[in-house]
């Protein structure tokens, strides 16, 4: 007898796991009550008055067998729908519970009152007996049995394990519905939730986060679930409610940590991550892709995380694999670089993640750039961060020309040389990229002025010939006063042909000497007063020149 006794000791302590699944939910099938209920609708009456460990949103019922109401102790279902009929034409059924004497009610509704929709949600939580250890895995489940008379037909029934006691419900009056972010690990999988008049479970399995203490049953509408209103089976006003309901008993709610592999599975490149057996040894860890090579025999495995993939362990107790995910995000944004001063540059990120966030907080993988400094961005996959930098040069313009204009005397010399600064390169408008020019033509000339940085400005010079031909034209002269002559002023002119012309057109005078001079008289004879039309054709004396050509006219004064 001591012998056994020594070996259940030793069992119950070596094989915890496979021998003892503690629920984590106290009170789980509602027996543990305060006191019974008197009614079968305990409206406005929290469900913490009546049994332990347990809380109610809004006006959850109770129901026990040891009370002696008969509605109370075993509820009916009615057919045909009539909520709580007794006529002769009615059909009820007993539920009974699924486990023990007791269970819990919860209601929810769609309603149109006043021409003003909003949802009404019943739902039931605890304080689980200890808080969930992290990425360890755990078995949730619940029984529910929906009533016969429902016209609110829901898919979304679940348990949600919560870290917050203080979540958000969508379970207002006056409230539209919206999805608050609440997704149950537990939730039911088989679609709309039609009438069956049977006990049916809602379980699943998942990984713990590490700080969940709180367990919530009821209805958590997810995006895009469906939903079907029974206007068959609906209570209806026309024109002023029209009011949509279901209603779910519940009962045997259970969460139990599952052995198995105990660990992280998604990590960054390179990060030590390590791995545990809830299992009782031998341990056998291994990769999938290669199962000859054992990579561990103790109940603790440790890998740095080059890759993603599978690793397995094997227990005689049972069997569990895990898919590591290893996140390496990737990002260039460039290589070091400069621009030109006044210019922009554009740097373009390169990842293997859509997520981008510069150092401005933009989120665009482009990103741009119109002055010097350094420059990063950062990327990630999961808590995975990487980042990446460039130094980026403003590089000045060049300077502009300290001198823009020239003179020369294209008579004395024949051109002008300008020397500009060798730090630059030039490209003339002429195609000439000598820094060292050549001019022997009066005018503006454009040249492109490029520095060491490859930057580039536009700039021009003025040259002037001070050595043009010029003529000087009086206006006016009169034979008998001071000017007694009219006679063309000219500077650089090397040959001129000028004539005088009367109102009719006649030439009175023509000259091509450079001295000769206009008296006033046509053929020895004084002309009268009065305004006369000259013609002047002069050329210069600077190489290459040609005649021009000038007309005007000149008052003759008496």
């Amino acid at each position: 007898m001591k012998y056994f006794k020594i070996i259940w000791i030793c069992l119950f302590i070596i094989f915890p796991k496979i021998f003892w699944a503690q629920n984590l939910v106290p009170n789980s099938s509602f027996e543990n009550y305060k006191k019974l209920p008197t009614a079968l609708i305990t409206d406005h009456i929290p469900l913490e008055n009546y049994i332990y460990d347990w809380q109610g949103y809004n006006s959850v019922d109770y129901y026990n067998a040891n009370e002696t109401a008969l509605l109370v102790k075993i509820p009916f279902i009615t057919y045909p729908p009539g909520y709580l009929a007794t006529n002769k034409d009615t059909i009820q059924i007993h539920v009974y519970p699924k486990s023990g004497i007791a269970f819990t009610g919860i209601a929810n509704e769609f309603s149109n009152e006043y021409h003003e929709s909003f949802y009404y949600s019943e739902y039931i939580k605890c304080n689980l007996k200890t808080t969930l250890t992290k990425n360890a895995k755990y078995r949730g489940f619940f029984y529910y049995f929906n009533i016969g008379f429902q016209s609110f037909i829901i898919s979304d029934l679940g348990m949600l394990v919560s870290s917050d006691s203080n979540i958000t419900l969508y379970n207002q009056a006056n409230h539209s519905p919206t999805y608050y972010g609440n997704v149950p690990q537990i939730l039911n999988k088989e679609g709309l939730i039609t009438t069956e008049n049977s006990w049916k479970m809602i379980s699943g399995v998942f990984k713990a986060k590490g700080d969940e203490k709180f367990l919530t049953i009821g209805y958590f509408k997810q995006p895009n679930s469906p939903e079907v209103l029974d206007s068959s089976n609906a209570y209806i006003v026309p024109n002023y409610i029209s009011s949509f309901g279901n209603y779910f008993y519940i009962d045997s709610v259970s969460l139990t940590e599952i052995p198995g592999i105990v660990g992280n599975d998604s990590v960054c490149k390179n990060d030590e991550i390590t791995f545990y057996s809830t299992f009782p040894g031998p341990f056998t860890w291994v990769n999938k892709n290669d199962t000859t090579n054992i990579l561990s025999t103790d109940s603790i495995f440790r890998i740095k995380a080059d890759q993603s993939g599978w690793f397995c362990l094997y227990t005689p107790y049972g069997n569990d694999s895990i898919y590591l995910t290893v996140n390496d995000p990737k990002l260039f944004i460039g290589s070091d670089s400069s621009f030109c001063e006044g210019k922009e540059l554009n740097l373009h990120a390169v990842s293997n993640s859509n997520i981008i966030i510069w150092q401005n907080n933009s989120v665009s993988k482009d990103f741009v750039v119109n002055k010097g400094g350094i420059y990063w961005a950062k990327t990630c996959i999961g808590n995975c961060v990487n980042y990446d930098s460039v130094n980026i040069t403003e590089n000045p313009l060049p300077e502009k020309l300290v001198q823009n204009n020239f003179e020369f005397c294209s008579v004395e010399q024949q051109n002008l040389i300008l020397k500009l600064p060798p730090t630059y390169s030039y490209i003339w408008q002429d195609g000439d990229t000598s820094s060292i020019k050549t001019l022997n033509i009066a005018g503006f000339i454009k040249l492109k002025i490029t520095s060491q940085y490859d930057c580039s400005i536009f700039d021009s010079i003025f040259v002037d010939d001070i050595c043009q031909p010029n003529v000087f034209v009086p206006n006016a002269f009169a034979p008998n006063g001071i000017n007694k002559t009219f006679k063309p002023v000219t500077r650089y002119v090397n040959k001129i042909d000028w004539s005088i012309f009367n109102r009719w057109g006649e030439e009175i005078f023509k000259t091509e000497d450079l001295n000769d001079f206009w008296d006033g008289t046509y053929r020895k004879i004084p002309c009268d007063a009065g305004v006369y039309l000259y013609k002047i054709k002069f050329m210069g004396e600077v190489p290459n020149s040609i005649y021009k050509t000038i007309t005007g006219t000149v008052t003759l004064i008496k």
